[in-house]
């Protein structure tokens, strides 16, 4: 994107596909902006590669918390940083906006990233539904909704909001090595994980598994020398669920564990940034 663009256009924007740096060219652009993700993990994932933006929302392993007013009011006065860059989880979008001020608005950009999967998970976070009222308060021309997997919006402004889609001479291609079908997940993924383990022992593996009930029950049937090597990575709000086994991206977007269960706080916008073990 920053081949031919300076910062994001306006408007909803239908990237096709993810991985093609849209929150990486607004986060690098000449102005003020508001980036808005939906999970702790995705604005994890961003921040530790913008180290002159400030993170807002709980505390992250490896990242200060820009919580408090003071802290956010000296970052807004440091003529140092000409362009600041705010990464917000979405239920802490009403905090900063109250400490920017109203008047303010039209000083920065505001993007919402991952904007359908925002949309999809408002009945269950009334953070998320407010979410698009503040979007409605900045002026068209300074606000952007993105994301590669847009559907129809139930929001009726939204239905209405111009768009823009992405569309590629050549869309890249995603390589699959195999389909396996089976009528057992459990009892395939743990064959395939004690195959790749034995096969590969240097790499790490990632099992993307919107269940933490089911990822139990894998982990469980798992020999002990691999369940000892065994993270799961969700929402904060299933950190219970997930027992001894929950953890976090660590810094630079490395993976914890040699296997890694992820459920679909990770699936939209975040980049596991790893080397072999």
């Amino acid at each position: 994107m920053r081949d031919n663009f300076d910062r994001m256009p306006y408007s909803i924007i239908d990237k096709q596909v993810t991985g093609i740096g849209v929150t990486t060219l607004e986060l690098s652009s000449p102005r003020n902006s508001i980036v808005v993700v939906p999970t702790k993990s995705l604005a994890n994932n961003k921040a530790f590669n913008f180290p002159n933006s400030r993170y807002i929302g709980s505390p992250i392993p490896g990242l200060q918390p820009r919580f408090n007013r003071r802290s956010i009011e000296n970052y807004l006065r440091d003529s140092s940083i000409p362009h600041k860059k705010f990464i917000v989880v979405a239920d802490s979008l009403p905090r900063l906006l109250d400490i920017i001020g109203e008047d303010r608005y039209d000083d920065f950009f505001l993007m919402i990233d991952e904007t359908d999967m925002m949309q999809a998970d408002s009945m269950f976070r009334p953070a998320l539904e407010k979410l698009i009222d503040y979007y409605f308060l900045f002026n068209y021309k300074k606000r952007a909704g993105v994301s590669a997997t847009i559907k129809d919006f139930s929001h009726p402004d939204l239905q209405t909001e111009p768009r823009i889609t992405i569309r590629f001479i050549e869309p890249p291609r995603l390589h699959i090595d195999a389909i396996i079908e089976t009528n057992n997940p459990n009892a395939t993924l743990k064959q395939q994980i004690e195959i790749l383990r034995n096969e590969f022992p240097d790499q790490k593996n990632v099992v993307a598994y919107n269940s933490i009930t089911l990822i139990q029950g894998l982990v469980n049937w798992l020999p002990e020398n691999l369940r000892t090597a065994c993270a799961i990575l969700c929402s904060e709000n299933s950190k219970a669920d997930a027992g001894e086994y929950y953890d976090e991206l660590l810094p630079e977007d490395k993976l914890p564990k040699s296997i890694n269960c992820i459920t679909c706080a990770y699936f939209a916008g975040v980049d596991f940034n790893d080397d072999p073990i």
